[in-house]
């Protein structure tokens, strides 16, 4: 597998195959971790949303 400029390249269907088994791999033990938060959607967007904001208040800030 390579990366070309942010995209995935696979040179083969077995490569490919091995990539998707590790992410499910790694999704299943992020979502038995018993330390891990999920939040709905909404409140995720309303999160970045928030913290987009304050970087704009503080890039405002530090120009004027």
């Amino acid at each position: 597998m390579m990366r070309m400029q942010d995209q995935l390249v696979f040179r083969s269907e077995e490569e490919y195959n091995a990539y998707v088994l590790r992410e499910l791999e790694e999704s299943e033990r992020e979502a038995a971790d018993p330390n891990t938060r999920w939040i709905p959607w909404r409140e995720s967007v309303r999160e970045g949303d928030a913290f987009l904001r304050e970087l704009e208040r503080r890039r405002a800030a530090k120009s004027a």
